[in-house]
């Protein structure tokens, strides 16, 4: 898990903070992690590092320590980012307030293949 800071000009414009998911050939059970998250989340994006073998597509979601959904995506391709972001009309998803620490599930639609799989999730965060 990493974070880093985005500034232009030297004033800082906000957070990306990032986990990391990887499957081994073989597995396509969920996988879950937690990430502290303080603001509002305006832009997700995921990627997906390779090119599986079996052409597999993922959901992600993001939910609250009481088990509340803030964010859910599902039929992310595979070799590739997608970036979603919060809009007005919320054709995208909501932008949401977070101030505490959630859990982030990745769940693949089955194996991989011999490629295995690395799905990096990411919060852009005012």
């Amino acid at each position: 898990m990493t974070m880093t800071e985005h500034a232009k000009g030297g004033n800082v414009i906000g957070k990306m903070k990032t986990i990391a998911f990887t499957w081994a050939s073989g597995a396509s059970a969920a996988l879950t992690d937690t990430l502290v998250m303080n603001g509002l989340c305006r832009q997700v994006e995921v990627d997906v590092a390779e090119d599986t073998t079996n052409g597999i597509t993922f959901t992600v979601a993001v939910t609250t320590a009481d088990g509340g959904s803030l964010f859910s995506v599902a039929a992310i391709a595979d070799n590739g980012s997608t970036i979603l972001k919060a809009t007005s009309d919320a054709t995208t998803f909501d932008a949401f307030l977070v101030a505490e620490t959630v859990t982030v599930t990745v769940t693949p639609s089955g194996a991989p293949g011999t490629t295995g799989a690395t799905v990096n999730v990411g919060f852009y965060l005012e």
